[in-house]
């Protein structure tokens, strides 16, 4: 019901924005004497889109005409001299932090690793066969799924609570399900891909979120808010969001890995791109380096390992490169995750909220490292950290099955999930795991690769 109720309500008030701001401020514009015959192909279509009653397109059309306005007269039309959106971006990167960068331009000149050029297109893997490739996919997502179902109950708790409440988690703490905010992103990450042949742009990305998202939170809702506004990627993630720098883009960087196996550059660009939507800085570089971990993790690397490449792709000097190598440290220094957690909480828990990047990367480290390539022992620890526990688990359980693959999650885990993910996106409110995995495998092998191996398999 709760669903049902988004939806309505996202669904009237796109239509009356129609009815009332869009043709109100077309007309008040006509009348100070300004020319808006250049928007009439946005106004036909999003007058399509209100009689034929599909929300999601009207809600695109909306977005883009604002947009335009913002374009052609500045970010205050009204006020000679104020700044465009290239102004305020031009003015952005000038002030970017050297150590922190979220430009691509800023990332190549921090960053070693980064790549010189976008990476658009899937490059050849030879160690990878298409086979392969689909089981740990589909791994990667039950883990995804598995780990939001099992953090779902405490999202938001200490470890404290947690273990006051549960002691020793070894299983669901309530009878799961899929649904989770946390896939949304990755779900519309999917249907971007489709929509663009494979190679989106942040604003594309952005705009699937104004037609297929009806209600956010955090940073994702500010940079919904804003996108409904004409405020297009990147600005989208920095006006008015003081949440640019929480968990929202981390959550959401395993389908960039999942569609660029061994290709970390690929996943990295990708992440990049997605995370600009509505994250900076921290925010950013959590996406990132889930994206590259879960890339990575299709070669079964030693864990210590996989955590030193993925950091290749961050700002050595940022934030998170410092927790994540804390936590590395408090994990060789400790015999148990209890040790190593409480070696890092003061400094990264204590200090951020519990939806914070920075709260919630030692959690999955941890979990992974105690975990010792059982998946639900990894999925567990990760939980019983606290924090965003959704989150979290979920991150961890899809790097843990791609590293593993589908035979290593136990019937417990996998049987009362089901087989289908539910979401809140429209157009994908359920989806079999067949088809999410078909879906998703589509984009990672150059098609003459994966036909080829599909044909020496048989």
């Amino acid at each position: 019901m709760a669903q049902e109720e988004a939806r309505s309500q996202w669904r009237e008030e796109a239509r009356r924005q129609w009815m009332f701001h869009i043709q109100d401020t077309l007309l008040a514009l006509r009348e100070l004497g300004q020319d808006v015959s250049d928007l009439d192909p946005l106004v036909h279509e999003g007058q399509q889109a209100f009689d034929s009653d599909q929300p999601g397109r009207l809600w695109r059309q909306i977005a883009l005409i604002r947009h335009a306005l913002r374009q052609k007269r500045g970010a205050a039309p009204l006020l000679p001299g104020a700044e465009s959106d290239a102004e305020l971006l031009q003015r952005l990167q000038a002030a970017e932090e050297p150590d922190r960068p979220t430009s691509w331009r800023g990332l190549a000149a921090a960053v070693p690793a980064w790549p010189r050029e976008p990476a658009d297109a899937p490059s050849a893997v030879p160690t990878l066969s298409s086979s392969e490739y689909e089981d740990r996919t589909r791994a990667g997502w039950l883990g995804k799924m598995i780990g939001g179902a099992l953090g779902t109950p405490v999202e938001g708790w200490p470890q404290a609570k947690i273990a006051q409440e549960h002691g020793e988690i070894k299983a669901y703490l309530r009878a799961p399900d899929t649904f989770n905010d946390d896939t949304t992103y990755e779900l519309t990450f999917l249907s971007t891909l489709e929509r663009t042949n494979g190679k989106p742009t942040s604003q594309d990305l952005g705009l699937e979120w104004v037609e297929r998202i009806p209600v956010a939170c955090t940073a994702e809702e500010i940079a919904l808010r804003n996108m409904w506004q004409g405020i297009l990627p990147p600005l989208s993630a920095w006006v008015g969001n003081p949440y640019a720098e929480w968990i929202g883009a981390q959550m959401r960087g395993e389908i960039c890995g999942l569609v660029a196996p061994l290709q970390p550059a690929r996943a990295a660009t990708l992440a990049w791109r997605d995370a600009l939507v509505s994250h900076v800085r921290e925010g950013l570089y959590g996406e990132v380096f889930n994206a590259v971990m879960i890339s990575l993790a299709y070669r079964h690397p030693q864990l210590p390992d996989l955590i030193e490449q993925a950091l290749q792709y961050v700002p050595p000097r940022s934030h998170f490169a410092q927790a994540v190598r804390e936590t590395v440290q408090a994990c060789e220094a400790s015999r148990t995750w209890q040790e190593a957690w409480a070696l890092v909480a003061p400094h990264w828990a204590g200090r951020y909220h519990w939806v914070h990047t920075l709260h919630n990367i030692p959690a999955v480290i941890i979990g992974l490292w105690y975990g010792q390539g059982d998946f639900g022992r990894t999925i567990a620890v990760t939980t019983m950290c606290g924090g965003d526990t959704d989150c979290t688990a979920g991150q961890a359980g899809a790097i843990a099955g791609v590293l593993l693959g589908t035979s290593a999650i136990d019937p417990a885990w996998r049987e009362p999930l089901g087989d289908h993910m539910e979401s809140w996106v429209v157009g994908m409110e359920r989806l079999s795991l067949d088809e999410l995995t078909q879906r998703t495998c589509r984009w990672g092998l150059p098609p003459g690769q994966a036909q080829a191996q599909g044909q020496r398999e048989v």
